[in-house]
């Protein structure tokens, strides 16, 4: 209620990141089926859903949900970002600082995740050129 479809029209694609906090996940699930397919099939942008913050005990419940999520129409990315519990402040000149991880495997999953999106527009862009 109150959403405007307009701005939808400015984006090519949008990410949807969904936690694992179960009333999150209700609110996400219902905008994606309300809000995001919709208006992505009526003004021809892309989407995809991206497990984000998931604690390594709810990976699997995650997994499942993803996967009836998928069984029912909904767009995924493969990619899951992990919870991370292990992040440090480091304080510069600038009052808001630069937040890093004390392990750089932590930020693995984002790399991950930027590969899968940009490899996925390289497939998208390849098979649009195949059709022309």
């Amino acid at each position: 209620e109150g959403f405007k479809e307009g701005l939808l029209k400015c984006f090519d694609y949008i990410l949807v990141p969904m936690n694992e906090d179960f009333e999150q996940q209700r609110s996400t699930i219902k905008f994606v089926e309300k809000i995001i397919i919709p208006s992505s099939q009526k003004l021809g942008f892309e989407y995809d859903v991206v497990l984000n913050n998931i604690h390594y005990v709810k990976e699997n419940y995650s997994k499942g949900l993803k996967q009836i999520l998928e069984n029912n129409g909904v767009q995924f990315l493969n990619t899951l970002i992990s919870k991370k519990d292990k992040y440090v402040s480091y304080k510069f000149d600038e009052p808001t600082g630069m937040y890093s991880s004390l392990i750089y495997t932590y930020d693995e999953p984002i790399y991950e995740l930027i590969d899968e999106i940009i490899n996925k527009f390289n497939v998208d862009e390849i098979n649009s050129l195949d059709t022309h």
